[in-house]
């Protein structure tokens, strides 16, 4: 009878220590395995994900790129680096989802970002390959100001070019936008020691610039970009 004991004792303790070393959040879970199912499903039928399946994933998105999220219970959860690496590998999955069908005998993009992913899924311990590679954002409402003063910088040294379709630009006009565009690039920003994560509204100015930097690289500045300038240029001197 103590040995029966002793054995449900251990039992319970091993069933605790495994749910305790679990490294992926319930809800995230369940989330992600939503996601990576109708995926599956447009793969499997060659075709592109729905309206309504493109939004679900960026309903996904926006809850996890951040870093952190409220669970069921209303808890704020910051996630660890794995589950960071997972909404990555999401992205990429849907990135490589069209891409065109290779030789039988290699290994498609796709198959290997699935591979990646399911090892992420089943890992027990976090890979050394995403250990601090993705922060925990802030999410900002509105255009931070930073994010503001760096525009209106920027403004201020292609006002006189856009305004008047001045074609007329400098290596150092140039290397200005380039630091723009390399700054903002990415998912988000550091600023007074806070990773602040892009917003739309923050994004939507930015793709203005890059919009602009490829005209100059044609040569060519297109109506478009002109009057999105404009638009920029009014929204953040008001």
């Amino acid at each position: 009878m103590k040995k029966v004991a002793l054995l449900i004792l251990a039992t319970l303790f091993l069933a605790g220590c495994s749910k305790e070393a679990s490294l992926i959040h319930d809800d995230f879970k369940k989330d992600t395995d939503q996601i990576v199912e109708l995926i599956e499903g447009a793969k499997a039928e060659k075709r592109e994900l729905t309206e309504e399946e493109l939004n679900l994933h960026e309903k996904f998105h926006k809850k996890y790129i951040a870093g952190s999220f409220s669970d069921g219970s209303g808890n704020s959860y910051e996630m660890n680096d794995l589950e960071k690496g997972i909404v990555r590998k999401i992205d990429d999955l849907i990135f490589f989802l069209d891409e065109n069908v290779g030789l039988a005998s290699e290994e498609s993009n796709y198959d290997k970002v699935k591979k990646q992913l399911h090892e992420y899924m089943e890992a027990d311990s976090i890979p050394e390959s995403l250990v601090g590679k993705y922060p925990t954002y802030v999410k900002y409402d509105g255009i931070h100001p930073q994010f503001k003063e760096d525009t209106l910088t920027l403004i201020e040294i292609f006002d006189d070019i856009m305004l008047t379709n001045n074609n007329g630009v400098g290596q150092w006009e140039i290397d200005k936008l380039e630091d723009y565009t390399s700054k903002y690039l990415g998912e988000g920003f550091e600023s007074d020691g806070e990773h602040i994560l892009m917003n739309e509204e923050m994004h939507n100015i930015y793709m203005v610039f890059f919009s602009l930097k490829y005209d100059l690289k044609e040569s060519k500045l297109f109506n478009h970009t002109i009057e999105e300038y404009k638009e920029v240029r009014d929204l953040l001197q008001n």
